[in-house]
């Protein structure tokens, strides 16, 4: 893999699992707003999803179910890390509704063909 590839590619995802973990590392990351915002980890985690889709597909030539099948995993487990690292960060807790929203937006990849046309002509 050469640096151009690897830079392309995964970097983003380094640099947006390093975001949620920033993020994730905040006691409280929105302390003005009163609503739950368990439901930003759906378009979060499906961010994350196909940006890892996407670097396993350029690096491996994949086929499109192994693809899937790897990105979805990638982001369920890096969401468990995610709720394991909170347990430590005072003001956030473990919980069992996040990985479940977290699973739901890595998912999401499996419906290409409604959300492809938002990033077709976006080379991330």
């Amino acid at each position: 893999m050469s640096c151009h590839h690897f830079k392309k590619y995964w970097v983003p995802v380094l640099l947006y699992t390093g975001f949620i973990f920033y993020i994730s590392s905040m006691p409280t990351p929105f302390p003005n707003v009163k609503v739950d915002l368990s439901i930003l980890h759906v378009p979060m985690f499906f961010m994350l999803s196909y940006l890892v889709a996407r670097a396993v597909s350029a690096s491996t030539g994949s086929g499109k179910r192994t693809t899937i099948a790897a990105a979805i995993a990638f982001t369920v487990a890096y969401g468990v890390f995610d709720e394991l690292h909170q347990l430590y960060v005072p003001g956030r807790t473990f919980s069992c509704l996040d990985i479940g929203f977290d699973a739901l937006g890595g998912g999401l990849i499996v419906f290409k063909p409604w959300w492809e046309k938002l990033f077709e002509r976006v080379d991330l």
